[in-house]
């Protein structure tokens, strides 16, 4: 009788233990839990490392792509027919969260998701956008990373001109329909003025129309002492970047950059994000808003910047790099 007890214990246990099994392993017929969907716009491709530094430091905060979370990455789509779509498909779907950068991606992404998804702009520029209501209560359903993109092309000028002292036309090239330009622009003007320096604008409004005004500039006396990146997604692209650097180096112009990228492939100094930094910050946000805060409650934060100075391109430039310069630099490439 005895073991018979024992026996019955021990099925008793088994047929415990099976149920479980199947409670735990879907075979109920319940959904398997659905993870967070975390969607990526990445508008244009030098802007990768702002993705790369989200989803390395997601990790960190113990998200796992595939497991716990899902991390979608969309890439050099910016004012796209296919950017357009992609948006209201995450729309539609109800995703968990969206990181949009440049400024143009998460303007259109603020647009198309119309409050829909929570929204971080991985780098925007806000005065001007509509993207907040402001930077302590962004409102909205987004919040995010600013680049203080008036002050940092200012700053990029300024350090071009104590690179080349005795400049007198700086050249710059643009999307006059840009969001960041049309706060930018003004604030250059009046730094150029300050300076005594002429500047020499050229509004394109793509590679070819950027292609196109140097290859006029080429026919004829270039007369440019300097060539300055302002916040603008064409000549910050790889393929705008390689038709402005290249017309630099034909005539020796020197370029105060605006990305690590264009520091190290060309220009002699960039002042810059630091899109590992930036992308960490998203994701620090992103953590928030995934175990609950409200998205327009969390204050926007300001992007990390970083100086760069290419000290083999300047000497190949014949360029003497002050001093003060290089007590400043982040990174000094020789």
């Amino acid at each position: 009788m005895e073991r018979v007890m024992k026996k019955q214990g021990r099925f008793s246990r088994h047929i415990t233990l099976f149920l479980l099994v199947l409670v735990f392993s879907g075979c109920t017929g319940r959904e398997p839990e659905r993870i967070p969907q975390v969607h990526i716009i990445c508008g244009t491709k030098s802007f990768l490392g702002i993705a790369e530094g989200f989803t390395e430091k997601m990790m960190e905060l113990g998200y796992e792509d595939g497991k716990n979370i899902g991390i979608f990455l969309h890439e050099g789509i910016s004012g796209s027919e296919q950017e357009r779509e992609i948006l209201k498909r995450i729309a539609a779907e109800k995703a968990d969260l969206v990181l949009a950068f440049p400024t143009g991606s998460a303007v259109a992404a603020k647009s198309t998701l119309d409050g829909s998804v929570p929204l971080v702009f991985g780098l925007g520029n806000i005065e001007g956008t509509g993207l907040v209501d402001t930077v302590h209560c962004p409102g909205g359903n987004t919040t995010g990373i600013r680049a203080p993109s008036a002050q940092v092309v200012v700053k990029r000028f300024e350090y071009l001109l104590q690179l080349v002292p005795n400049a007198e036309r700086i050249y710059t090239a643009y999307d006059p329909d840009y969001e960041a330009n049309k706060s930018v622009i003004p604030e250059l003007e009046k730094a150029a003025l300050r300076e005594g320096i002429e500047l020499v604008q050229a509004r394109t409004g793509s590679v070819e129309e950027l292609a196109a005004d140097l290859e006029d500039r080429d026919k004829g006396e270039v007369d440019i002492d300097g060539i300055l990146i302002t916040a603008d997604s064409i000549t910050q692209s790889v393929q705008g970047w390689q038709v402005l650097s290249q017309f630099a180096a034909r005539h020796s112009i020197p370029i105060s950059g605006g990305s690590a990228v264009q520091a190290k492939s060309g220009a002699v100094l960039a002042y810059a994000v630091d899109f590992q930094k930036t992308g960490a910050m998203a994701a620090l946000i992103a953590d928030k808003i995934l175990k609950g805060t409200d998205t327009g409650t969390i204050p926007v934060a300001t992007a990390d910047m970083t100086l760069l100075v290419n000290y083999r391109r300047a000497q190949e430039l014949g360029l003497v790099l002050p001093q003060v310069l290089l007590n400043i630099a982040d990174q000094i490439l020789r």
